[in-house]
């Protein structure tokens, strides 16, 4: 059953401050890394519908050092994305 959410509380909530790390975020919706499924594409589609941030896929170190052809594509972020985290493995 679902709550129903006043505007009272609306309010509440869009005042709140959601920080991570130092760096401030507009709302509490983030993109968690999630192995293929959180490519370019999906972080643009979910950055348009209002999440506050997204992050890449994980990325394995040994392919950055062995200079996989795969894994570039798995940190491409395009130039509208602005500040982007992500993941590597060792």
């Amino acid at each position: 059953m679902r709550k129903q959410i006043t505007e009272k509380e609306t309010l509440i909530m869009s005042d709140s401050r959601y920080v991570i790390g130092g760096v401030e975020l507009h709302n509490p919706f983030l993109l968690a890394p999630l192995a293929g499924v959180t490519d370019a594409v999906m972080r643009m589609l979910c950055t348009e519908q209002g999440a506050a941030m997204t992050c890449t896929e994980m990325v394995s170190a040994k392919g950055l050092f062995y200079r996989d052809r795969k894994t570039p594509a798995l940190l491409y972020i395009p130039k509208t994305q602005g500040r982007l985290p992500f993941r590597y493995l060792q």
